[in-house]
């Protein structure tokens, strides 16, 4: 092992060879530039390591070796070696697509990913491509030819006798699958509903208020955190079925600590009821069980029916509509596919066994790969 490893820090110049020179193809290595050497020798230890950021960055790390177009803004690079610092724009592309001998960054993808066929990665990296949250945006083509998908994937799911096993989003019915604030709004927050959310946007709670929510909510938010002290306590939030409830350990000990003046019936601040509601908004019915009080289903599709765009107004800055018709932020790829099995089926996977979920998940990846999405 030694050897090996003082060979190739010979070969990739980590190490000068103290008699003697190295050549390749007539050429004296401690001669060539290190760029020369790096584009050309590529060394994987036995403890290889990835880089923070994507995937892509790491695998396309060699090929990132000089900005490939002129800096925009010559007066900052001037100012930059002006005051010692790098005179590299980070704000141009880097990617030499010709030192891989490909004409550009889509022909180096399908390189990519002849490659991860070839070594037999491809399942691995689809399945965790397919938990990914879409960014519609970033990735338009993608989300559109997922959202054409949607139809033909939910049509597979029910033909396969499965389509007990995913929630779909149906705006006629309440999904059991998501928490409350999600159902009444018929939309997909884009970032978790916390307590300091809904401090941070009052009108969102007052209009629980208008709407003879709020003291519902508050009660199941101080039942649900009454069940849940009994079942794990306070140092049980690391448990890995707690985990499984989308509660952060902060929100339910806040919630804790606010239980005893709730069941006093004294006054709450805006900021109390907030850390209550943050309990009962994003805690799904299935989570809970028949626990869930079913007036409250009933109710919140009232509310959605009547007033559905303005709670979709109301909350534009962080909840985005669900749509049978359009990507979703915030949902993985899987999800959008199947709004049913979520962007690609448009909905979500209820809570069944793993082997009915990866039935479902199967069927939505097989006929994604038979329309070349990958």
């Amino acid at each position: 092992e030694q050897d090996r490893r003082a060979l190739s820090m010979l070969l990739t110049r980590e190490l000068l060879p103290s008699h003697g020179q190295v050549h390749i193809a007539g050429q004296n290595l401690s001669a060539l530039h290190q760029i020369t050497i790096a584009s050309r020798i590529g060394y994987v230890g036995t403890a290889p390591v990835l880089f923070e950021g994507l995937l892509g960055d790491n695998f396309n790390m060699a090929l990132l070796t000089s900005p490939q177009v002129p800096p925009p803004d010559m007066a900052a690079i001037v100012e930059s070696e002006r005051t010692g610092n790098s005179t590299d724009p980070l704000d141009v592309p880097w990617l030499d697509a010709a030192a891989a001998k490909v004409t550009d960054s889509e022909a180096l993808q399908d390189w990519w990913i002849e490659l991860i066929t070839s070594i037999g990665l491809n399942d691995f990296l689809l399945d965790r491509a397919m938990e990914q949250k879409l960014l519609p945006k970033r990735h338009p083509e993608l989300a559109r030819k997922l959202t054409d998908l949607r139809a033909e994937i939910a049509t597979e799911v029910r033909g396969a006798g499965l389509a007990d096993q995913v929630a779909f989003f149906d705006e006629t019915t309440y999904n059991p699958a998501l928490p409350v604030a999600e159902n009444l709004i018929f939309a997909m927050p884009l970032v978790p509903v916390t307590a300091q959310v809904l401090i941070d946007h009052p009108s969102f709670a007052l209009l629980l208020d208008k709407l003879d929510l709020e003291d519902d909510l508050l009660q199941l938010a101080a039942d649900i955190v009454d069940l849940l002290d009994k079942i794990f306590g306070v140092d049980g939030t690391d448990h890995p079925l707690f985990r499984k409830l989308g509660l952060q350990p902060s929100s339910f000990e806040a919630a804790l600590e606010l239980l005893p003046v709730y069941r006093r019936g004294a006054p709450l601040s805006l900021s109390q009821k907030a850390q209550l509601l943050a309990v009962s908004l994003v805690i799904p019915a299935e989570k809970i069980g028949p626990a869930f009080p079913a007036d409250i289903m009933t109710r919140v599709m009232q509310m959605r029916r009547a007033h559905s765009a303005t709670l979709q107004e109301t909350t534009q800055d962080i909840f985005v509509p669900l749509s049978t018709d359009a990507p979703v932020e915030g949902l993985s790829v899987l999800e959008d596919e199947t709004i049913v099995v979520p962007n690609l089926a448009h909905g979500l996977l209820a809570a069944r066994p793993v082997a009915w979920q990866g039935a479902c998940d199967r069927r939505a990846v097989a006929l994604s790969l038979s329309h070349d999405i990958r």
